[in-house]
């Protein structure tokens, strides 16, 4: 069911009352891609990595009539600090419940993390889209400026 909205999208820098809706954005996210089994995460572990004092990510809320819809969940990267002058936001993951989406919400989220990336003089904003995400691939490919890059691999070494 879509939900017509009367007030405008607002974003915010999440507090740490918000991990119980940032862990179920994160849970349904995974759960809708099919990725349960790599879904890592407690909202103890969430909490440690945006509000600890060893903090490494952050996450932005988007609400609608003060009501939390949606979480764009962020870190600083020095990735290829070589090619670049300064560092970059990588994008994690970005979540907008169903009965928001097609209104804008991931919108506003995009805007608002651009805006803390040119505030803190960062220099880009990478992140990865799954290749079966079509419609995560059709809304990037909207955004002016934004390039999907098919000219690399992802690599990565299990560790744990």
């Amino acid at each position: 069911m879509k939900i017509s909205i009367p007030h405008p999208v607002t974003c915010s820098m999440a507090t740490q009352s918000d991990i119980e809706f940032i862990y179920d954005c994160l849970f349904n996210l995974f759960d809708e891609d099919n990725q349960l089994e790599n879904f890592s995460q407690t909202q103890e572990t969430l909490f440690e990595a945006l509000f600890s004092s060893k903090a490494f990510a952050e996450c932005i809320v988007a609400q609608i009539n003060n009501k939390p819809v949606g979480i764009l969940l962020f870190s600083v990267t020095q990735l290829n600090f070589t090619h670049f002058p300064s560092p970059g936001v990588y994008v994690h993951d970005i979540y907008v419940f169903p009965e928001y989406r097609r209104m804008g919400v991931a919108r506003h989220l995009g805007d608002y993390i651009k805006k803390i990336a040119l505030e803190r003089n960062f220099c880009r904003i990478d992140g990865i889209i799954l290749k079966n995400n079509q419609n995560a691939l059709a809304f990037y490919q909207n955004i002016q400026d934004l390039n999907v890059l098919d000219y690399i691999y992802y690599t990565r070494l299990k560790l744990k």
